[in-house]
């Protein structure tokens, strides 16, 4: 072979190594025997396998260069062992090179630290484009991006400096250490999306998240984002434009024509992941033809079939990035950050308890103190409009002289039966959820099977754009107030028992009200807490699915939520209570009339005497009355009445 062909084929390899396009029917022409031609054979399918490996996909309408990309010189170790100099930056060692810029670690001379620094091979060439990645690097600021301290030119040759990391890419570590576990994959994850979210709010696209770019650092695990070569703006006019980034990560939308968004971050992020769990791809083509053909068909690789081992859960987070709908993707960096922090890190990582905080004790004390006083405050007005009610009923007026005291008492009694029948559903749910969940772990098919139910449902519900959670829960709350309207329609006459002026009451009023007709109101109470119980379960279940997102509810929606049991409670069960259960009251006869005593004050007593024709409310002085020293059910009939009872046989 003559040093020219040896030349020839030298270019070809620089031209496969740089990425720039090569004429290959003019390179096999020009080859003198058939040893060439297997060479230019073997460096063409080297050429395509790299071609998806690198950053800016190729399409039909893309142009080769019309010349060859002009170089600089090659740099040569200097006397102090460096590579030469650019600027105050004393050049240490190449890191890295692509197609239009070289990495090196460097040391600024002037305030004596190490950075990187990164040139521009040609001096002509996409000028505008390694102009462009520094502007975005400067835009952002975060602790999970790498930041550009500056830029300049000098000897005629661009480029910018920006800190330098000390490790190793996620490639790399792949490539040494091998895959990555679910939770390791995981936090990578998190802090990648908090990297993307902060990218995304300065108004950029990154379009070439991939292992390669992305840098852990030695000593500290810092997870770094790097080389924004590819991002551009949101608003940035993109029509015609073909799509740029690493092939193997590209969404299948972008392959026709589509325009990037964050859901194309998103995308390439669970590209990434499930690359560091399996080493593959989900989509996979020889040539970026292939690759096209691959997207087209459907011909995907399931984490779940390749890694089985895998939780259920991080399974699901990656395969929902990936979706190949971008409607069926996480619609933001912080939604798959809060899907990967609730469902995967919890369940996998080993849980690192935190570092005791000075005074956590006293905020736990605050709180708990807040929560004990709401508590009391709720049954005090509970108890307030319990008795408020009874008043109304009997016209006690200035004859109640019940402190807050004994609202709260009577908040007590009428909060504790519901509160301990809603416990005593409850344990067996929590008992059936932990035994459902357990099952799951153990038989992995039905954990599985579980799991993809329950994407599928939040996937339709995303589909039909209803998974908005206050949508939701201002659903579930409208549907609670018509179901807790339709149980008072249905038990009109027991929920409003208490509406009736027992004074002037007719017979069939105080008769509705007599120990017998206790058991048919308490299936009213019944019915109502049921639904109470199942009203607290949807929404519970609701809101522990916002948890996981993030979204934040607004506190119109949550008061909302709250205010339906709440008046159902106050208008089904404290408004009736005093009337219907707390109506046992002192015995005292006036001669030979029965009568209650339902106030008192200085020498006069209010008493109700059930027994006389309207009205059946009286004021007397004590001395009038005879105290009889038991007490008893106000409405208990004459017949079955302590004194007048007939004596038994």
């Amino acid at each position: 072979m003559s040093q020219s062909d040896s030349q020839r084929l030298a270019e070809l390899f620089d031209s496969v190594a740089d990425g720039t396009s090569i004429d290959w029917g003019a390179a096999d022409a020009a080859a003198m025997n058939d040893e060439e031609r297997r060479l230019l054979r073997m460096l063409r399918v080297v050429a395509g396998i790299a071609e998806v490996h690198r950053s800016d996909a190729p399409t039909a309408e893309a142009k080769p260069p019309a010349a060859p990309l002009p170089k600089h010189p090659a740099l040569t170790p200097t006397a102090d062992g460096s590579l030469g100099h650019w600027g105050h930056f004393q050049l240490l060692r190449k890191l890295g090179e692509g197609a239009f810029g070289e990495v090196y670690h460097a040391r600024d001379t002037w305030l004596d630290h190490s950075v990187a620094v990164k040139l521009l091979k040609a001096p002509l060439v996409d000028r505008a484009r390694f102009l462009h990645e520094a502007r975005t690097l400067a835009r952002i600021r975060h602790a999970n991006v790498v930041a550009i301290h500056g830029a300049d030119e000098h000897d005629g040759r661009l480029g910018f400096w920006m800190e330098f990391i000390d490790g190793h890419t996620l490639a790399q570590v792949v490539d040494r250490e091998g895959v990555r576990s679910a939770s390791e994959a995981a936090l990578i994850g998190q802090h990648l999306c908090q990297a993307i979210a902060a990218v995304h709010a300065g108004n950029i696209l990154h379009r070439d998240i991939k292992a390669q770019n992305v840098i852990r650092q030695s000593g500290t695990g810092r997870i770094v984002l790097m080389d924004f070569g590819a991002g551009e703006a949101m608003d940035a006019e993109r029509a015609g434009h073909r799509p740029r980034g690493t092939p193997l990560y590209l969404a299948p939308e972008l392959f026709d024509g589509s325009a990037a968004t964050k859901e194309t971050d998103i995308y390439a992020l669970g590209v990434l992941l499930f690359n560091l769990v399996t080493s593959s791809y989900p989509v996979y083509g020889g040539t970026v033809d292939e690759l096209v053909r691959a997207h087209r068909r459907n011909a995907r690789h399931h984490l779940g079939d390749m890694r089985p081992d895998l939780p259920d859960d991080f399974v699901r987070v990656v395969e929902t990035m990936l979706a190949v709908d971008p409607a069926r993707r996480y619609h933001s960096a912080t939604e798959a950050r809060k899907a990967l922090e609730q469902v995967v890190a919890p369940r996998d990582a080993v849980p690192v308890p935190p570092a005791p905080q000075p005074g956590s004790w006293l905020r736990r004390a605050y709180a708990a103190g807040i929560a004990l006083a709401a508590a009391v405050l709720a049954l005090v007005v509970i108890g307030f409009v319990s008795t408020g009610v009874f008043d109304i009923t009997f016209g006690r007026g200035a004859f109640d002289n019940s402190t807050p005291l004994d609202w709260f008492s009577v908040g007590r009694m009428v909060a504790l039966a519901p509160v301990l029948r809603l416990a005593i559903l409850a344990i067996p749910l929590i008992v059936i959820i932990t035994a459902a969940r357990v099952f799951c772990r153990i038989v992995p098919p039905v954990g599985r099977t579980a799991s993809r139910f329950g994407g599928a449902c939040h996937e339709f519900l995303r589909r039909r754009e209803l998974h908005d959670p206050s949508l939701i829960l201002s659903a579930i709350a409208g549907i609670g107030a018509l179901v807790f309207g339709a149980l008072a329609l249905y038990h009109w006459s027991d929920a409003t028992i208490f509406t009736i002026f027992a004074s002037n009451a007719a017979p069939e009023g105080l008769a509705a009200l007599q120990p017998a007709n206790e058991p048919q109101y308490d299936i009213f109470q019944r019915r109502f807490e049921y639904l109470l119980f199942l009203y607290g379960v949807v929404v519970c279940a609701v809101y522990i699915s916002v948890r996981r997102t993030g979204v934040r509810v607004p506190a119109f929606v949550a008061a909302y939520v709250i205010a339906v049991p709440a008046i159902a409670f106050l208008f089904m069960r404290a408004m009736p209570w005093m009337v219907v259960y707390g109506n046992e009251l002192p015995r005292v006869d006036y001669g030979a009339t029965r009568c209650y005593e339902i106030g008192r004050r200085a020498d006069e007593t209010l008493v109700f005497c059930p027994d006389d024709e309207p009205p059946r409310v009286h004021r007397h002085k004590n001395s009038e009355l005879q105290d009889r020293g038991f007490r008893e059910n106000i409405f208990t009939p004459r017949s079955q009445a302590k004194v007048f009872a007939p004596p038994s046989p």
